[in-house]
């Protein structure tokens, strides 16, 4: 899942931006954890801070195969 997004560079140009939504949800993530059990609830906090219903967390949680690892990636 990549998001596109346009910015603009010191030079007023603007340049496209693709964030990797795995790697947006790791950022949100609180520092530190290492028990897995916590880092399934903050990766499931943050996807409802990112604005996610509870069916979409579902989703992402649970039936998203690559989800959760890839976020644990980006979180390590």
């Amino acid at each position: 899942m990549y998001n596109e997004s346009m910015k603009r560079n010191n030079n007023n140009e603007r340049k496209k931006v693709i964030s990797y939504y795995p790697q947006t949800i790791a950022s949100k993530m609180k520092k530190g954890l290492t028990n897995e059990i916590e880092m399934y609830a903050e990766i499931s906090k943050a996807l409802r801070e990112d604005g996610k219903s509870r069916s979409e967390v579902r989703y992402y949680m649970s039936f998203d195969e690559d989800f959760i690892s890839d976020v644990l990636d980006c979180y390590k």
